[in-house]
């Protein structure tokens, strides 16, 4: 079934590991693309959700939480809304995120990271507001960010010109290094999370939707941590392999996945697509990417740019940038990429990285024929990973 039209719940089963140990096993493809294994509660567990709490139908005109009155609907992902609305208390318009669906736990985690996230000040990232969370409601205010969300220019745009390109992966990754300082590694970036703001000829960037963010306690030893087991997040193009086999991740891990979008910046295309968000996966997990030139068709960059992009794609994390401070100390030694040759041949591809909606065939066909290897082992490596993500699964059940 062709990856566009799949979206719900596509492997959902009850594991009975003993005597009150029902789960339910949930691999869900959200609306977005982003890709979510979940065990964590009891199949059969009754009580509301705070969707059912808040309601899933919130209308232009409606005043939430005695402050904020809706203006309308920016957008909606799979587990909330994002609506422009104005703080009738402070006067002045913002974004309000409300999160549906939360059980305890989940409620429960993000009332501490909320905290955590309202002490990110940060020039190329949205200012929080009000952040709260109780049995009744979950809801974000923020700075009201608009620009050009990075997948739309790129879209528009390709190729951007390399200082262009420059000047949003070096405010992406100070960005990062800012929440990383505070413990946060952010687990979604990608050119639809990184919003372009033009003014006065100069680009500015700010890094939005940290909804599936997770405490790196590495860093924040204080915190305690409330954990989903079994969890896996994340958009299949700019997931880190780490990410992929809900290993514990850090810093590095957005490392890998800024890499990720610096090189389709660079090319035109991710460095992995697969027909499908398992083979994507699998990619990720066991293949090499193609180095730039044969990437972009025919593009010539310098090496040392070349291999400060292949460092940050490592499977391993102990092989890339230790931090984003490192990374950009090593992108400031680069000469100006302005000054770099572009090929005029380069393709524009016909995906839709905002929204993932749709495998870039043409570009996958090419890559396939450079790899002969994965044309031939596409239905193998899709086992793989689905068994991988189900053992991942049940042992977090078990482990509880």
């Amino acid at each position: 079934e062709p990856w566009s039209d799949i979206e719900g719940v596509i492997i959902s089963e009850d594991i009975y590991l003993g005597y009150d140990s029902r789960r339910k096993v949930s691999l869900y493809i959200y609306p977005d693309k982003r890709i979510s294994l979940s065990t964590m509660g009891k199949s059969d567990s009754a009580g509301t959700t705070t969707g059912d709490r808040l309601g899933r139908k919130i209308g232009v005109g409606s005043l939430l939480f005695e402050r904020y009155k809706i203006l309308s609907l920016l957008g909606e992902g799979g587990n909330g809304q994002v609506f422009r609305a104005r703080d009738e208390k402070e006067k002045k318009e913002i974004a309000l995120k409300t999160l549906l669906d939360l059980e305890d736990v989940q409620l429960a985690r993000f009332k501490q990271e909320g905290e955590i996230l309202q002490t990110l000040r940060h020039p190329n990232i949205p200012e929080i507001y009000h952040c709260q969370a109780s049995k009744n409601y979950a809801f974000i205010a923020m700075e009201l960010v608009e620009g050009i969300p990075l997948a739309t220019l790129h879209k528009e745009k390709y190729p951007l010109a390399l200082q262009t390109v420059r000047t949003v992966i070096r405010q992406c990754a100070l960005a990062l290094d800012h929440a990383h300082q505070k413990g946060i590694v952010h687990r979604d970036v990608k050119p639809a999370n990184i919003i372009v703001i033009t003014d006065s000829g100069n680009e500015r960037i700010k890094l939005v939707d940290f909804g599936i963010a997770r405490m790196d306690y590495s860093a924040n030893p204080e915190g305690r941590r409330i954990s989903l087991t079994g969890d896996i997040f994340g958009t299949p193009y700019y997931m880190s392999p780490e990410q992929i086999e809900a290993k514990a991740v850090d810093s590095r891990s957005d490392v890998y996945s800024l890499g990720c979008v610096f090189y389709e910046l660079l090319t035109g295309s991710p460095p992995f697509v697969g027909s499908s968000p398992f083979e994507t996966a699998a990619f990720h997990l066991n293949e090499k990417p193609l180095n730039l030139k044969e990437a972009s068709l025919g593009a010539t960059f310098t090496p040392d740019l070349e291999q400060l992009i292949l460092k940050m794609l490592e499977k391993s994390p102990d092989n890339r940038p230790l931090s984003m401070q490192e990374f950009v100390e090593a992108l400031d030694q680069l000469p100006n990429l302005s000054d770099l040759p572009t090929s005029s041949e380069t393709l524009v591809p016909e995906l839709n990285p905002e929204q993932n909606q749709e495998q870039e065939v043409d570009r996958s066909d090419s890559r396939q024929r450079l790899h002969p290897l994965i044309a031939t082992s596409t239905t193998l490596l899709y086992l793989a990973v689905i068994v991988l993500l189900l053992i991942l699964a049940i042992s977090a059940v078990m482990s509880q």
